[in-house]
């Protein structure tokens, strides 16, 4: 039944297009976007492979385990979208990229972030901030903080 519409509909839009390009000004009667038509062009040429695949018994129907798995990625690519400016952006991948990592050596990333904020506090006077003109904080300049210190607080020696 969709095999059948999908050749009535490749029929009309390939005499359509065929139709508007000898007749310039000629308004087609049924429109649709170029990646319909090719989406219809490849229903109509695939329509055997598409038939065994949709009867096969082996055919997984459902693509809801990938979908979850690129979920995180489409929230990640959302959010950066919605950054008001790429720097803001940039914070969003490295702190995703954090929170990723934390995931990959199984600590809990919620704890690892009070840890980090605690021990970060400790050592708040070695941390150098950007300021905007009236004193605001806008960003971070450098740090003092010794290596080792740091090589403590990496996801990997915190599990």
């Amino acid at each position: 039944m969709i095999f059948e519409k999908a050749h009535n509909i490749y029929k009309t839009i390939k005499k359509e297009r065929a139709n508007s390009k000898e007749k310039q000004n000629a308004e087609p009667v049924r429109k649709c976007s170029d990646r319909l038509y090719k989406a219809i062009v490849y229903m109509v040429n695939n329509e055997d492979r598409l038939k065994a695949f949709l009867s096969s018994p082996y055919g997984v129907m459902t693509n809801n385990e990938t979908e979850e798995k690129l979920r995180e990625l489409d929230l990640l690519r959302n959010g950066m979208i919605a950054s008001d400016t790429c720097k803001g952006a940039s914070n969003l991948t490295e702190f995703y990229s954090l929170y990723k990592t934390c995931l990959l050596h199984n600590t809990d990333f919620r704890k690892y972030m009070k840890t980090i904020i605690t021990i970060m506090m400790l050592h708040i006077n070695e941390i150098e901030f950007e300021k905007d003109a009236k004193g605001t904080i806008t960003g971070y300049k450098s740090h003092k903080i010794s290596s080792e210190i740091l090589d403590e607080l990496m996801p990997w020696n915190m599990a």
